[in-house]
């Protein structure tokens, strides 16, 4: 394909390649600035949460502290929020008010 392939044809074909992967890469340093699990409290919830953001999705672990499943899901939360960083990750206390 290459060796048949007139010069400047090539040349333009290689621009455009160049030119894709250069904006894919940009695109993913814009997205990608979350990365970690953020601790929240009650009073962040609107600021974080509600108002993170056009496009922006959020992740919320509410756990309770002692509880070996939330200790689990706050160690699979911190691996996610690592792997999908254009995602916000964060946890807070849950808290039971009668």
């Amino acid at each position: 394909f290459l060796s048949s392939t007139p010069p400047v044809q090539l040349e333009t074909i290689l621009e455009n390649f160049f030119y894709k992967r250069l904006k894919k890469k940009v695109n993913k340093i814009i997205l990608d600035k979350f990365g970690t699990v953020k601790e929240i409290t009650a009073q962040s919830w609107k600021q974080v949460v509600n108002e993170a953001g056009e496009g922006i999705w959020v992740v919320v672990h509410l756990y309770d502290k002692g509880v070996m499943l939330s200790n689990i899901l706050n160690n699979h939360f911190v691996h996610l929020a690592n792997k999908f960083k254009s995602v916000k990750f964060v946890r807070g206390v849950a808290k039971v008010n009668f």
